[in-house]
């Protein structure tokens, strides 16, 4: 029994070297190596290497793979640096398009970052401009460019970083600004939570929807495109390669819908909680457009056109289109029950809601309401839900010809279930029993009856 009072204080130093050597410090650098060689090599294997994963695991290897994928950037490639340059230059201006301001939600210490709902207006202008150029001029040499361009778009993403951790040290802007004095750390998860270029270029936006999500979009019709140029038009075979048609429609839908709802985005957890580092920054900037197009990089060679028609291909947009359109519902519920301040009607009956309570930075007691009814009564997070069905939807085009256009769905299912039990953490750390109050009235957290 001698040593029994020591064993708290044994606890809460390992607990503390948990954080501060291993979640704080190792965890953060693992991620910064494995995301930038993980996207350079799938894009390799898919573009040069022919999508042939057998031959990379058991003859070539993954290092030598690996290894010939950093060896073959041009790092000098104007084109590809134009691309990048270009889209953060169009990124800048479409900020100052004219729309309807209106503010993200409060900060602890009392700060209300201002936006212009302009996003979907960004949208369009962007797809009237890229459309009729990419069907105009012969752009399959753009896709054989793709592993170059991701690399290119790796290093500049780690700059930028580094502008931004430095950016958050000299002079942040209002609002939350954190610094651990852990440079891992800081330089992983970010300092500040809404960094600004100047007073109305927010670098979120800019990054995250106006760049990262739009070049995406890019990538899905060069693909197709280039899949055009590649079979149709070189052999005049004349017939519609449905399941890559398939895959870039659901991509323009799927963006379509989120640059229409922009404004309940900034209400989200990455907008509105996650600092602005590595983890999102250098995410936006790379491992979006590198990773989640790998759907339709795979299917420029590989679709499955014998196996999917038109028939396949109107079943998949049609639950593509209703995941995405729910999805959209979800998320206005609760923005519309937040904006009227639960005096609003969903589903035809008046919102039933909690009247929760917090304390904020200053120690100031703030109110808010937790929405009890529409989606937000069948589960927690039934907009997470939309999300993955959405996301499994997206590997159909394929069929089960490769795993690889299964990888996006792998991610994000367990990007979507960590960011239930980040998110379940959060709420109960802000809102107390009221918190838990909901979670009685609403056991599930995406699935009823299931999780």
């Amino acid at each position: 029994m001698k040593g029994k009072p020591d064993f708290p204080e044994k606890v809460s130093l390992c607990a503390r070297l948990y954080r501060g050597l291993i979640r704080e410090t190792l965890f953060p650098l693992l991620i910064m190596i494995l995301t930038p060689n993980l996207i350079l090599l799938l894009a390799h294997i898919i573009v040069v290497k022919n999508s042939n994963l057998t031959r990379v695991l058991f003859v070539d290897s993954i290092e030598a793979t690996l290894t010939d994928a950093w060896k073959a950037v041009k790092w000098d490639d104007l084109e590809c640096w134009s691309i990048v340059s270009g889209l953060i230059l169009w990124g800048i201006i479409s900020l100052h398009f004219p729309g309807r301001k209106y503010h993200g939600p409060p900060t602890p210490n009392g700060f209300r970052p201002e936006y212009w709902n302009s996003g979907f207006k960004y949208y369009v202008i962007s797809m009237l401009i890229a459309c009729p150029l990419i069907w105009k001029y012969s752009i399959l040499h753009l896709y054989y460019k793709i592993p170059n361009l991701i690399a290119i778009l790796i290093v500049f993403g780690f700059g930028f970083c580094v502008v931004l951790y430095i950016k958050g040290l000299v002079f942040p802007d209002p609002g939350i600004c954190d610094i651990t004095k852990n440079i891992v750390f800081d330089y992983y998860w970010g300092v500040e939570l809404y960094p600004h270029l100047g007073p109305f270029v927010s670098l979120k936006i800019l990054i995250n929807s106006r760049f990262g999500l739009f070049l995406w979009q890019l990538i899905a019709l060069t693909a197709w495109k280039a899949n055009y140029e590649l079979y149709i038009a070189s052999y005049n075979r004349g017939h519609i390669n449905w399941p890559l048609t398939t895959t870039t429609l659901l991509v323009s839908i799927y963006l379509a819908k989120f640059y229409y709802s922009e404004d309940s985005y900034l209400h989200s957890m990455d907008a509105s909680h996650d600092r602005f580092g590595y983890y999102l920054a250098w995410g936006c900037i790379a491992f979006v457009p590198g990773f989640y197009s790998l759907n339709s990089l795979y299917l420029v060679k590989h679709s499955p056109m014998d196996h999917f028609g038109l028939v396949s291909a109107l079943i998949v947009l049609t639950l593509g289109s209703l995941f995405a359109y729910l999805t959209y519902c979800v998320d206005r519920q609760k923005l519309l029950t937040r904006q009227t301040n639960g005096k609003c009607d969903i589903w035809g009956k008046p919102v039933k809601v909690i009247r929760a309570t917090y304390t904020d930075n200053y120690g100031i007691t703030k109110r808010t309401v937790i929405l009890m009814s529409g989606f937000w009564a069948v589960a927690r997070h039934m907009n997470y839900t939309f999300e993955l069905l959405f996301a499994a939807v997206m590997c159909c085009p394929a069929l089960i010809s490769s795993p690889i256009p299964y990888f996006r769905f792998a991610f994000v299912s367990v990007l979507i279930i960590h960011r239930t039990s980040r998110d379940q953490h959060k709420c109960w750390l802000k809102y107390g029993t009221q918190w838990d109050e909901y979670c009685k009235l609403v056991p599930y957290k995406m699935v009823p009856g299931l999780f």
